[in-house]
């Protein structure tokens, strides 16, 4: 018994280890990781944009400005406050989602040209979707790089459903198809619906 047990966990640490070893989990990992630093990084942004413009939601904010009546000033808002917070809104709507789903795309064995396709071009459009937002640069370029982004979407799913059972990934396959349509079955219109207030 000790025997079989032990064969059935050096199994699955082999598994684990091709997994990890994975060109296209990895390509998946950096790029993610990339995302959710630049969404990290709009929480610093919001802080800074509220201590340059005074703004802030909470009255113990704001002792540093003033005491008493004229602390009460500062609570309020600020168009730049306001478009930061929209931002980071919109970064949490697309980038969350893509854990998610690109985790699963990456599972399911697909080529890595095309996998690095898909991370590097909606990596690129929500970096271009920020600076279109916070400079701000003229429409359609925010639409734009928030529409490619979300093509990419579909793109990944399309892809996904195009290899065959006998792909890379042949013990997983089955069970990640079913996931990838209940992922964008529960979580795409309810993300969708929110992405249309921020627009």
């Amino acid at each position: 018994m000790f025997f079989k047990r032990s064969s059935v966990k050096s199994g699955e640490m082999a598994r684990l280890t091709q997994f990890v070893d994975n060109e296209v989990f990895r390509a998946f990992a950096t790029y993610a990781t990339i995302v959710v630093l630049k969404m990290m990084l709009m929480s610093v942004t919001t802080s800074y944009y509220r201590l340059t413009r005074k703004a802030f939601d909470n009255p113990e904010d704001t002792p540093s400005f003033g005491k008493a009546e004229n602390a009460k000033k500062f609570v309020r808002t600020h168009p730049d406050v306001d478009r930061v917070r929209r931002c980071h809104l919109n970064d949490l709507e697309n980038i969350v989602p893509f854990f998610g789903i690109g985790l699963l795309y990456a599972l399911s064995g697909p080529e890595l040209s095309s996998a690095l396709l898909h991370f590097r071009i909606f990596t690129a459009c929500r970096i271009v979707h920020t600076f279109a937002y916070l400079i701000p640069l003229p429409q359609p370029s925010r639409g734009l790089s928030w529409a490619i982004g979300c093509g990419l979407d579909n793109s990944s799913r399309f892809q996904e459903k195009k290899y065959p059972e006998e792909s890379q990934s042949p013990v997983y396959l089955p069970l990640i198809r079913f996931k990838c349509r209940t992922f964008h079955g529960i979580l795409r219109p309810a993300t969708l619906d929110g992405i249309m207030v921020t627009r």
